[in-house]
């Protein structure tokens, strides 16, 4: 691991550390608990669901404590991370291992994701840094880009309380097509002036 990036970071005032077996958090990636926190009611139920180190839903419990979180993961090397977060910031969640919606039972308020949404073509273009250290599981979803938002939209209503609300952070350029694989939604950009989320409500 090369020494300029660090193993532990501050993410929205909560201690997060990181491997090689997550995506490094980034600072785009704060802003998606901040432009959710308006939509929250406290005392509700909130999935992270591709968690990786945690630092979406273990931002969104510090910043609403009442909330009932809980976060999953595909890989267990990324899940054990979270939970190791948690701990570190004394944060009552719960973490799951599973392949999207597959580990949960019951239905959230609220549903976060920065899911993998970079191109197979895209995937050889990226910064050494990000292919040295980053997996790529966490990283591509297909051809498209696409395929983990249309897996989402599918699978999510059986798992959804009425009137839930999406939070989804989003490639460059993405945004249209996520409106229409959801039917609505907004689109915020971020300080680069890129689509970066996507708000959703049911």
């Amino acid at each position: 691991m090369p020494d300029n990036l660090p193993t532990e970071i501050d993410f929205l005032n909560c201690r997060i550390q990181w491997n090689k077996s997550t995506l490094l958090p980034r600072l785009e990636t704060e802003f998606l608990p901040e432009h959710a926190l308006p939509h929250l009611e406290a005392g509700k139920i909130a999935w992270d669901i591709c968690c990786g180190t945690g630092c979406i839903g273990l931002a969104i419990k510090k910043l609403m404590p009442s909330l009932t979180v809980t976060l999953s993961d595909v890989d267990p090397r990324a899940t054990e991370l979270a939970k190791s977060n948690a701990k570190l910031n004394d944060l009552d969640v719960s973490v799951l291992c599973g392949d999207l919606f597959e580990p949960f039972s019951g239905k959230c308020d609220y549903l976060f994701c920065n899911p993998p949404y970079v191109t197979e073509a895209e995937y050889v273009t990226l910064e050494p840094s990000v292919l040295d250290n980053e997996p790529k599981l966490a990283l591509v979803s297909g051809d498209s880009g696409l395929e983990f938002y249309e897996r989402i939209q599918k699978e999510m209503f059986a798992y959804l309380n009425p009137k839930a609300k999406l939070f989804f952070e989003i490639g460059a350029g993405q945004g249209a097509a996520l409106q229409k694989i959801f039917g609505s939604g907004q689109v915020i950009q971020d300080l680069a002036g890129h689509d970066r989320y996507f708000i959703l409500v049911t």
